[in-house]
Parts: C-alpha cells; structure tokens; sequence
C-alpha cells in the first residue's frame, strides 16, 4: 500500500511550504546571534557574553527542531526554561565578579543538561539541533581561550567546515547527503511519490549520480562559505564585531542563493524525471 495519490497542486503548496520554513529557519538562526547582540551591547554587556547569549536563544531553538514542526506547549515551555535559565546564571556569574568566558561556561548549563535529559529519556535529537549546541560548545571554549570577540564569531565557520568534509565524505556511500535534504521537497507529504523517490534512490544510476554531484557541490559552498565568513570576520577590528557579525551573513546568503538557483536549473528537473518515472511503473505494478 503506498497510500492515495496527491494531486499536483497539493503536491506544489506543500513543497512551498517546505521551502518557507527552511528559509524562515535559516534566517532567524543567522538573525538572532546578531540582534541579541546590538540589543545588549548599548547595555554595557561584554562582546563575549552578548555573543554567547545570541547563542543560548538559538541553542534553545534548535532543541525544537524546525519551526512550525507541531511542537507541544510543554516543549516550547522547557526550551524556553532552559535559555532564561541560562541567561540567568550567566548574568549572575557576571554581576557576582567572574570573568566573562566563566560566566558563559556556567550560563551553558541549563542548555547542556536539557540536552542530557533529552538523551538519557531516548529520545533523537535533531541533527541540526546538535550541531548548534556544539557550536555554543565551542564558542566556550574559544571563549576561555582567548578574549577576542571575533573569535567567538568565527568559529561557526568550524562546522561549516565539517559539515562541507561531511557531505563529500557521503559522496562515497550508498547515500549522499543531498538525499537526506532534498526528499521533503520532492515527496512533499504524498506516500506514494516517496515509495518511488526510494526507488529510484535505491535503483537508478542516473539518479544517484545527480545526487551525488549534488552533494559533492553542497560540499564546496560550505567549504568556501566557512572560509569567507572567517575573512569577513577578521576584515573588522574587535570594536566592530556587530558589523562584521552582520557582513559575515551575506556571502552564507548569497551562496544559498546561487546554489539553489543552480540546482533547481540543472538537477532537478533531471530527478523529477526519474522519480515521475518510478512513480508510473510503481501504479501500472499496483493497478
């Protein structure tokens, strides 16, 4: 049973709306490092700290997941609890005489053991979600290493970073990245075109190939994205990291750009042929 057909037009509403969650998640995930941080800089707080508090709120964010994925109340509750938490104790620790990369270190807390609760309860965590907790992670302890707040700034340029050697790397197994990512959009909720979308992922040549050059130019943007973004970053000096915060976006942008105008030209038309071919035989085999 594959489940009944969806028409093309429903097909088509729900691929927009796959697509405008995407870009609404993406953008607020580079805004709010970069608001949090002009709204709490006039206050007087250290670059470090601003920048680690952009870094909580979108740390708690992503423990949802996507945005409008039918979180509960109590879900939105408890990652809320754990980013006010965090601002909390980081402020505390601040106000209380601790250095700023400490104060960060201890404001982390109520984000990581959330993240413990989470896991110890057996329950996945996004792969997103974890690599943003990561770069919080990571944020402290190049915070604890150096004062500089562009270093702080550019170290989501690491996980770009592994997340371009990750997607190559899947080049060379049975799955390329591009799968994973493109199969919302081309399924968009309809159970029979993702039965065929698995068959021609499992079956076709031709499909896998596209996939694969797919992946491998994933990869190169996000190498080439993590480079430019550290460029941007240290092209500013210290006392103007809010503007090198929100420079440091534009070649992320305009890269996603260019790629997804790209893709959408040369390969997808290619795989919907595919799929749109593995779709007929799959009801000519259950007529």
């Amino acid at each position: 049973m594959t489940g009944a057909p969806v028409s093309k037009s429903v097909r088509r509403r729900a691929k927009m709306r796959v697509l405008a969650g995407s870009a609404a998640d993406l953008i607020v995930d580079l805004a709010i490092p970069t608001l949090v941080y002009v709204l709490l800089r006039p206050l007087g707080v250290p670059p470090l700290l601003a920048l680690a508090a952009g870094g909580l709120v979108v740390g708690g964010k992503a423990q949802l997941g996507r945005l409008g994925g039918g979180h509960t109340r109590a879900a939105y509750a408890a990652a809320g609890g754990q980013v006010a938490a965090g601002l909390a104790l980081m402020s505390g620790a601040y106000a209380a005489g601790l250095a700023a990369p400490y104060a960060m270190t201890i404001g982390a807390l109520p984000l990581v053991a959330g993240l413990v609760v989470t896991l110890a309860r057996g329950r996945r965590i996004d792969g997103f979600a974890l690599l943003v907790i990561l770069e919080v992670a990571a944020g402290i302890a190049v915070g604890l290493v150096s004062g500089d707040p562009r270093f702080v700034l550019a170290r989501s340029s690491v996980y770009v970073a592994l997340a371009g050697v990750f997607a190559l790397v899947s080049c060379f197994g049975p799955r390329p990245f591009m799968i994973t990512v493109s199969k919302p959009m081309a399924v968009a909720g309809d159970p029979e075109r993702e039965t065929a979308f698995e068959r021609a992922a499992a079956g076709s040549a031709r499909f896998l190939r596209i996939e694969r050059a797919m992946t491998a130019g994933l990869g190169a943007v996000l190498l080439a994205e993590a480079v430019l973004r550290v460029a941007v970053v240290y092209a500013y000096p210290p006392a103007q990291v809010a503007k090198a915060a929100a420079i440091s976006q534009i070649p992320a942008l305009a890269l996603l750009v260019l790629t997804i105008l790209a893709l959408r030209a040369l390969a997808v038309p290619r795989l919907r042929t595919i799929v749109d071919a593995e779709q007929r035989a799959l009801r000519a085999e259950t007529a």
